[in-house]
Parts: structure tokens; C-alpha cells; sequence
């Protein structure tokens, strides 16, 4: 009889623990737990509500008047192989995200299946800095991997329709309208590598490197010069190396 008890017993609080877990209420986990640990406030981002379990759920974010709704969905099952896989998606005024993270003990995995962005939605955010943009920025297929919160792994590609731009240069704003941009993005022998061309052209006209010491490496060619109709001289070709920067990023 007490064997029997006892057996209920375990069975009663197993089954709690089970139940408080998976209807735990996220908004408890963020004003308890997270918030207290992150401050967003000088990033200018807000978490206006949440509603949902950690699980699955919703939360209303505002960056900076644009505000986004991001929604959230776990698959429990990918516990089975010691990965926590989670749905993300972000719809707001910027446009839409679709991507999942996925939580594994020697790291983690973001992949973006798939994002289109309206950059004119941005320039409220950025003309503090005298910039504007205009255009569609698309992602398709980013996958990331992360050891320790440091990218190791790369691989995808990207977009950009083209269109009106503005920054600053010396005292003057200058404005400019570029053609289509493509990007692509992948790993070799530990290097993670980003190039960057224009429609018309058979080169990269910016390169940029990340190894696997965390140093990064960042260079423009003279074709972007000419795309944004800056002065440079002619003597020179228009895949040469005009801007070159090397640092230490971690």
C-alpha cells in the first residue's frame, strides 16, 4: 500500500513538473529571468507584451518606432538529438523573417530560410547618421553556425533590388541611385568569406573574411567609386583595391 502511495506520489509531481514546463507563461520568464539580465533600453528596443508559453508565443517589439511581432514555436522533439530546434518569425513594418534556431550543447544554429526587407523603413533609424536607403534586401537559405556566440560557419546568399541612396561625405550628403547588388556567403578551410558584386560586374567589388582567430578583413574596389560617381584616378583600374581595413573582431 505505502509502494503504491509513494508510486502516485512521483507520478503527481512528474506530471506537475511536466505541466508547469510546458504551459509555463513566457511573459513570467522574461519580467523574472531575462529582462533583469538584458538591457535593451540604450539599443533602443522595447518588449511592449508578451503572451504565449515558452513554448509557443508571441511578443510585441518596437525598435526604435517600428514595431514587430515576433512569434515563436519549439519543437520539443528535436530533444531526442540534443538540440533544442526553434521556429522563429518576424513580421513588421521592415517586412517578414522566417528562420529557425536551433540550441545544441557545443553551440548553436540559426538558419534564415528566407527575409525580405523594405530598407526605406529603416531610414528613420538611420538618418541620425545623414543615411538613407531605398530597395528590397532578400535572404535566402542563410544558415550560421555559432561556437561560445562566435560565428564558425557560414553559407547562403542575398540580395539587393537597388534603388535611391544618401550619405554623408565630408560636410556634404551625398545621394545616389546603384543598380542590383548579389551577395553570397560561405566557409572555406575555417575562413568564413563575403563577395559582393553588381549586376554588370564579373568581380567582387567588396570582399570582406572572418578566420577562425577572429581577425576580419574588409576591402572596396574602384568600381564602387565609379557606381556612386566619387572621384578616383583614372590611371588606375576599376578592380583595383581602393579601401583595405584588417581588425581584430574577437
Amino acid at each position: 500500500m505505502i509502494k503504491k502511495v509513494v508510486l502516485y506520489f512521483v507520478v503527481f509531481v512528474i506530471s506537475l513538473m511536466v505541466f508547469l514546463v510546458v504551459l509555463f507563461p513566457a511573459n513570467i520568464l522574461w519580467q523574472r529571468v531575462l529582462e533583469p539580465q538584458m538591457n535593451l533600453a540604450p539599443m533602443g528596443v522595447r518588449v511592449e507584451k508578451i503572451r504565449g508559453t515558452i513554448w509557443q508565443g508571441e511578443a510585441l517589439i518596437n525598435y526604435r518606432s517600428i514595431i514587430s511581432i515576433l512569434s515563436w514555436e519549439t519543437q520539443g522533439a528535436g530533444l531526442i538529438g540534443l538540440q533544442l530546434p526553434i521556429e522563429l518569425k518576424v513580421v513588421s513594418q521592415a517586412g517578414a523573417l522566417k528562420s529557425t534556431l536551433a540550441i545544441r550543447p557545443a553551440g548553436m544554429g540559426v538558419l534564415i530560410r528566407e527575409a525580405e526587407i523594405q530598407l526605406a523603413a529603416l531610414n528613420p533609424v538611420l538618418k541620425q547618421n545623414k543615411l538613407s536607403l531605398d530597395g528590397v534586401l532578400l535572404v535566402k537559405d542563410l544558415e550560421l553556425q555559432l561556437e561560445n556566440l562566435r560565428p564558425v560557419k557560414a553559407d547562403g546568399m542575398a540580395s539587393w533590388s537597388g534603388g535611391d541612396i544618401a550619405y554623408p561625405a565630408g560636410r556634404e550628403v551625398h545621394q545616389r541611385n546603384l543598380p542590383v547588388f548579389r551577395a553570397s556567403i560561405d566557409t572555406q578551410d575555417g575562413v568564413i568569406r563575403l563577395a559582393i558584386r553588381d549586376a554588370q560586374a564579373s568581380f567582387d567589388v567588396i570582399s570582406a573574411s572572418l578566420d577562425e582567430q577572429g581577425v576580419g578583413m574588409m576591402s572596396i574596389t574602384r568600381r564602387l567609386l565609379d557606381l556612386s560617381r566619387e572621384p578616383w584616378s583614372q590611371n588606375s583600374r576599376e578592380q583595383d583595391v581602393v579601401f583595405k581595413v584588417k581588425k581584430e573582431l574577437f
